[in-house]
């Protein structure tokens, strides 16, 4: 693939739009917090007997500001891997563990508008 003379193939998705500036990079978000949720999540996944990806969708379906997660599957197979996170549901304490380790640390200036 070319972008404005720029041959990005074999690169990915991600590395393209690094390169081009078109998202945010990975490195703003490698940080305890960041961690914490995969660890928590890949846990809770493996708890389950589900892929992180099903026990991901299957929390946000248990948020009750969440009314219909996107999942952005690109093949048939990730489309029918993500429709694996219907049909059942997470304990509460494994919803309880996801909210704890996904809660956002508000900062002083954000708690002012609130």
């Amino acid at each position: 693939m070319k972008i404005n003379g720029i041959s990005y193939l074999g690169k990915s998705g991600l590395a393209l739009a690094e390169n081009e500036g078109w998202g945010e990079s990975w490195s703003n978000y490698t940080n305890e917090s960041t961690w914490q949720v995969l660890e928590t999540l890949y846990a809770v996944a493996k708890e389950a007997e589900k892929t992180p990806a099903q026990a991901a969708i299957n929390w946000l379906l248990n948020q009750p500001a969440v009314t219909s997660p996107i999942i952005g599957a690109r093949t048939m197979e990730q489309l029918e891997a993500n429709l694996g996170a219907s049909g059942w549901s997470l304990t509460k304490e494994q919803i309880v563990r996801l909210n704890k380790a996904s809660d956002l640390y508000v900062t002083y200036h954000l708690m002012r508008m609130l």
